[in-house]
């Protein structure tokens, strides 16, 4: 495969993935897969498709101020709880053996 395949490839499943994501919020449905698929290393591909949603996570936010007005107690509930989430899972992944985690792929 050609540089210029790839990048083809890339920016096709990159679409597919931000369709997916604005529908249901699973673009590491298609992009996880896919990294591995190119033959990224498990751990690179999770980190590279984790971070590739974070642009996508803002824009919803943004795009949902409007709806998010008056539920701020809610909203405050939730982003530190994320946030935990986010912060334990990236633990997880930093700590385990890339092995493992190509098990679960």
């Amino acid at each position: 495969m050609t540089g210029v395949e790839f990048i083809l490839l890339m920016i096709g499943i990159g679409i597919l993935a931000g369709i997916i994501s604005a529908a249901a919020g699973l673009a590491s449905l298609v992009t996880y897969p896919s990294l591995l698929a190119m033959g990224l290393p498990p751990v690179t591909a999770n980190v590279t498709s984790a971070f590739s949603t974070i642009a996508s996570g803002y824009s919803s936010l943004f795009a949902s101020t409007k709806e998010l007005q008056g539920h701020q107690k809610q909203v405050k509930i939730v982003l530190p709880l994320v946030l935990v989430g986010s912060v334990l899972g990236l633990s997880l992944i930093h700590i385990s053996e890339p092995t493992r985690l190509a098990l679960i792929s």
